[in-house]
């Protein structure tokens, strides 16, 4: 019970807020400086618009959930500005801060006050039910390394703090889950749970740990016309954990039926180890924390295409 209370906390903050869209136009103008014609756009948790100003410039403009908590959102910002010098070519979008230098707006509606967030606009289509060719695959698994170096320095006490169903610290909670997968898939999910708490978790222990984006799948990846991977979005899901999760949890999710299995995960790996070798005990864990993955999203906890996109993806930020 308690665990299916917990995810329903979760799934109440991923209710967009409402509000007057008028009353946010004027407030864009004074707190950013932003005019233009406004899109909206799908979000998980916020919501969200595409403003287009009159010389051609975009960004994204991010009502945020206040349940989510003002230290998570700052992460986020931080995250985004400490990439911005790390690795100022790394495809994320870039924050926006306000007129008059914080990181976060504050929009007020009936008593109560909405942080806001601004991002850069990203190029691109959000890659969804698309499939990558072998080379865009490998480009991925650098972009992860990447990502992981760019963040490697980073330092924030918020994602320790969060209690994400889908955090690989709270996998064991599956566990009460097993019983509703189809009978002929129950004796696999409970050997890979038990492996896990038997083997892996001992072992990461000694792996390296950071903070990671640790969510991206097709739905936070953006492509260009060339088929590349030209954009990673949504830093909203960032969690403490070891380096190898961000490797581990995006071959899961690139994974797809008319794809050989085999062929994706070495792809990626082989990318990402051309930028950052894995050690021992990470090349030892991967396959295992990809079944995790797809466990996760099996049993309907951390569905990449069912609680965090519904409909049109945001492709900008």
């Amino acid at each position: 019970l308690a665990v299916l209370a917990h995810h329903e906390f979760m799934l109440a903050t991923l209710r967009p807020p409402v509000a007057d869209a008028e009353a946010l136009k004027a407030f864009a103008a004074e707190a950013y400086g932003l005019v233009g014609a406004w899109t909206p756009l799908e979000g998980e948790r916020d919501s969200n618009f595409r403003i287009l100003s009159a010389d051609g410039n975009a960004v994204v403009f991010k009502l945020c959930q206040p349940a989510e908590g003002e230290n998570v959102l700052l992460c986020q910002a931080e995250a985004l500005e400490h990439i911005a010098v790390t690795d100022p070519a790394l495809p994320v979008p870039r924050l926006i801060r306000t007129r008059s230098g914080g990181p976060l707006g504050r929009f007020l509606q009936r008593g109560e006050a909405f942080p806001v967030m601004v991002l850069s606009w990203l190029e691109g289509e959000v890659l969804g039910e698309a499939r990558l060719t072998p080379p865009a695959l490998c480009e991925l698994g650098r972009l992860l390394a990447r990502l992981g170096l760019a963040l490697r320095g980073f330092v924030s006490g918020a994602p320790a703090t969060r209690d994400l169903v889908w955090d690989i610290r709270h996998v064991m909670r599956l566990a009460p889950h097993v019983d509703a997968l189809p009978p002929e898939d129950r004796a696999l999910a409970r050997s890979i749970l038990a492996r896990h708490a038997e083997v892996t978790v001992p072992a990461m222990r000694q792996m390296r740990s950071q903070i990671v984006h640790g969510d991206v799948h097709p739905y936070n990846a953006l492509v260009g016309s060339d088929g590349q991977v030209s954009g990673i979005i949504d830093f909203g899901d960032m969690v403490h954990g070891p380096l190898i999760l961000e490797l581990a949890n995006a071959a899961g999710d690139f994974l797809t039926p008319s794809q050989d299995p085999a062929e994706t995960i070495f792809r990626m790996v082989r990318g990402f180890h051309s930028v950052t070798a894995l050690e021992e005990r990470e090349a030892d864990a991967l396959i295992d924390l990809i079944e995790l993955r797809l466990l996760r999203i099996e049993a309907g906890l951390g569905n990449p295409q069912g609680l965090e996109h519904g409909g049109t993806p945001m492709p900008g930020g």
